[in-house]
């Protein structure tokens, strides 16, 4: 099982089991160190999955050693790739290493260093202590066995010191001093053959900054001290036990540094020369310091050039790192998690609402990120180029009024449905939103039950009386009297009226037949008998049916009509006149007072009939 990205603490940096210092270079193995000794210190290093840029380790030296080199080196893949930087610094020496980006878009991010110092004190002990981050201690046996020896003990040095250059000509040279804060320190040398001939005149050097990494001259007042002040020194070089090396006296000469620090002058007094006693065998040396302007690196060059009369010298620093080291690391990738909300709801979700998108990685332990409803981002911890990751959403937050959907996954916008599965890709970050629906909460009715009646013993319960319904009554429609037929005016059937309150139902036309009277052999026609006709017995009313008096709905029956005077009881109306031929030997009614009759009692039995249905259907509603 593969350690969780997430879950790693910061940390790493050297392995103390693999921290060695040896001889640089590397010698007869039995022989102890010698104060002055250059000596390598080695180790291996390694960060957790997840380390980020910034990240920092140390190694701390005892003071036995020294700083040489402060100049950065880099910690370099295969293909050159730097994945940080470390340098030594500070005394005692402290080897520190930052980390940059290129660890981020790795895994099994580790490799190996060096570092060169100096053995500067001399000890017994056979091994020394270094201190690690977090303040753990390791022992490392020192080489040789022996510790380091002192110088005046008569033991050679490994190292021997470098020999004094012969001055037979103009020549320049540097040394870099940045260790100890000092600079590049220049020196000129001109014999005395380059001097002026003409015996009064100084001897002028010009010193310009050249092409390269940019550095300036140091003010002679802003050195770092009265030994490492600018001077003169005088060198007999021909005949060293004659002519012993002198410092010469600064007030000889005059140092003029230009206001953008590029050139130097220097203006030597002749008589310098002639204090060395032999005119042409000695030399004039002149030291001064120049410093960066930037930051520098291992492998920068700084350039200067003198010139005396026609002459020019040229000279170079080309800076090596403190150390040197490796890296290396596994590709890797990762993922973001987004929140968006979309439906008719989505405004009920405040932002900062949190939302939880649980993933499971092959070779990892399962994590959840939590993600704001506000726009920002969880990003999740490196995985292994390859790693198949699954990931859903979890514990929807409970928002008052919401209802939730189906959340959607998207994954670099191309949606998976709720389960997103999808393979981390080298040095990506693959965008992973969770897209949730808030529907309006559904409203749920509640029946409620209406509470028992309950019922008090002794005392009856009264039911409500229904309210009566005030039906109007149908108006009477008098029984229209017997018109005479005057001849010459059509007779018009009354209409009956319409009931207010009531709609109108349509009027049912009743059709009379009339069947023909046979004829009689003299050619007349035997009329109906008259309703009115006392010899002829109406027709008996249905029995089922009586006629309540009280009743307004009942028919009104017609009184007889009033006795027309000279009309014996009984007898029949003659009319004065009329427009038929006389009748012979058979008596008759006239044929339109017998239609009008049978019509207007064909009338009032309609009526009747329909005012008995109507009272029905009341008394049934």
């Amino acid at each position: 099982m593969v350690v969780s990205p997430g879950m790693a603490a910061e940390g790493g940096g050297v392995d103390p089991g693999s921290i060695q210092i040896t001889r640089d270079p590397a010698g007869d193995a039995d022989r102890p160190l010698t104060v002055g000794d250059s000596v390598r210190v080695t180790a291996a290093w390694s960060v957790p999955d997840g380390t980020v840029a910034g990240h920092r380790f140390t190694l701390e030296l005892p003071d036995v050693f020294s700083t040489v080199n402060v100049t950065p080196f880099a910690l370099e893949t295969a293909s050159g790739e730097s994945m940080g930087e470390c340098a030594v610094t500070g005394t005692p020496p402290v080897l520190a290493c930052t980390l940059n980006s290129s660890v981020e878009g790795k895994s099994n991010v580790h490799g190996a260093l060096w570092a060169g110092v100096r053995a500067s004190k001399a000890t017994d002990s056979t091994s020394v202590d270094v201190v690690l981050d977090g303040g753990q201690t390791r022992s490392v046996p020192l080489p040789g066995g022996g510790g380091i020896v002192p110088r005046d003990t008569g033991t050679e040095p490994s190292t021997p010191a470098e020999p004094t250059p012969p001055i037979e000509r103009f020549q320049k040279w540097g040394e870099n001093y940045l260790a100890k804060g000092e600079g590049f320190w220049w020196k000129v040398a001109v014999p005395s053959s380059e001097w002026p001939d003409d015996g009064t005149s100084p001897l002028t050097i010009v010193d310009r900054i050249g092409e390269g990494s940019p550095h300036r001259f140091l003010d002679p007042a802003a050195y770092p001290g009265p030994q490492w002040a600018p001077y003169l020194e005088q060198s007999c070089d021909a005949d060293p036990d004659r002519y012993p090396r002198v410092v010469g006296d600064r007030s000889l000469a005059r140092w003029t540094v230009s206001p953008d620090g590029g050139t130097m002058t220097v203006e030597v007094d002749r008589a310098l020369a002639q204090k060395a006693g032999v005119e042409g065998a000695c030399a004039i040396r002149v030291n001064y310091i120049t410093r960066p302007t930037g930051e520098v690196r291992a492998g920068d060059t700084f350039r200067n050039s003198a010139s005396v009369n026609r002459l020019v010298t040229s000279s170079r620093i080309v800076l090596s790192g403190s150390g040197g080291g490796t890296a290396e690391g596994d590709e890797v990738g990762r993922f973001s998690v987004a929140k968006s909300v979309t439906g008719a709801a989505a405004a009920l979700v405040a932002p900062g609402t949190e939302f939880h998108a649980r993933y499971r990685a092959d070779g990892y332990e399962d994590g959840t990120l939590n993600v704001a409803f506000d726009g920002t981002e969880a990003v999740s911890p490196w995985f292994r180029v390859g790693t198949r990751v699954l990931v859903g959403e979890v514990d929807l937050p409970v928002v008052p009024g919401v209802e939730w959907g189906d959340v959607r996954i998207l994954v670099d916008g191309v949606e998976h449905g709720p389960g997103a599965e999808f393979v981390i890709a080298a040095g990506r970050t693959m965008v992973v939103e969770l897209v949730n629906t808030a529907d309006p909460e559904a409203t749920v009715e509640v029946p409620v039950e209406p509470e028992p009646e309950v019922e008090v013993p002794g005392e009856p319960v009264v039911p409500e009386p229904e309210p009566e319904v005030e039906v109007p009554g149908e108006p009477v429609v008098p029984e229209p009297e017997p018109e005479v037929e005057v001849p010459g005016e059509p007779v018009v059937p009354e209409v009956e009226p319409e009931v207010p309150g009531e709609p109108a139902e349509p009027e049912l036309e009743t059709e009379v037949p009339v069947e023909p009277a046979p004829e009689q052999p003299d050619g007349e026609t035997t009329e109906p008998p008259s309703p009115l006709d006392p010899h002829v017995e109406p027709e008996p009313e249905d029995p089922g049916a009586p006629a309540d008096p009280g009743d307004p709905t009942a028919p009104v029956v017609p009184e007889p009509p009033a006795r027309v005077p000279g009309a014996p009881d009984g007898g029949r109306i003659t009319p004065a006149a009329t427009t038929r031929l006389a009748s012979t030997g058979t008596e008759s009614a006239p044929p339109a007072v017998v239609g009008l009759a049978a019509l207007m009692l064909g009338a009032v039995a309609i009526a009747v009939d329909r005012r008995r249905r109507r009272a029905a259907e009341r008394a049934d509603a």
